[in-house]
């Protein structure tokens, strides 16, 4: 070996030993906005970059600083039965791309009041996409991780109609449900 692939192999190996990362392998930006929740609540329905659409009366929606996965805290929705959901927009969603979104979701005796329902994450594009895919979730878990893959309808953005957005559900539920570290990144 010559001196200047020495060099170069030494160099490479100390800055995979520092904990550093190659260019290549950076993290994907984060499309969702305060993802962790760490952001201020501005009104009763704006909680940093996310809001509710409605409040019904007997459900509550608020920051948790006591119970959370990442710093500084989580989002808990609680409802007695009726349907509650945390919205977001995702502006920067591409038409015919390819996404993969993570969360965290626990959850303290979610019992199912209508025909379907329980807590789940949704993101419509053109079209709806469920995490987890298969089915709402209900009954008492801990914090438990949720992972999807999906590819956004050819439309997706392409006007007012059809902008996209997330929804943090707890539908036709009694119970509470929380979320936190709530990540969504392009797959390439």
């Amino acid at each position: 070996m010559n001196a200047k692939k020495l060099v170069f192999a030494i160099g490479f190996s100390a800055l995979m030993l520092s904990g550093a990362e190659p260019a290549a392998a950076a993290q994907a930006e984060n499309l969702v906005k305060d993802g962790d929740f760490s952001q201020k609540q501005s009104s009763p329905k704006a909680f940093g970059k996310w809001w509710l659409g409605n409040l019904p009366k007997d459900c509550k929606a608020a920051y948790d600083t006591k119970d959370f996965k990442s710093q500084p805290q989580s989002f808990c929705l609680e409802s007695a039965g009726n349907t509650i959901a945390l919205r977001q927009t995702l502006p920067a969603l591409k038409p015919n791309t390819k996404y993969k979104i993570t969360f965290f979701m626990k959850m303290e005796n979610v019992v199912l009041k209508g025909k379907y329902g329980g807590a789940r994450l949704n993101i419509y594009s053109d079209r709806n996409h469920w995490c987890p895919a298969t089915k709402f979730v209900t009954g008492t878990q801990p914090w438990t991780p949720y992972e999807t893959v999906f590819t956004a309808g050819p439309n997706t953005n392409t006007d007012a109609k059809r902008s996209a957005y997330m929804l943090l559900y707890l539908m036709n539920a009694s119970g509470k449900v929380w979320f936190d570290d709530v990540r969504l990144t392009e797959v390439k």
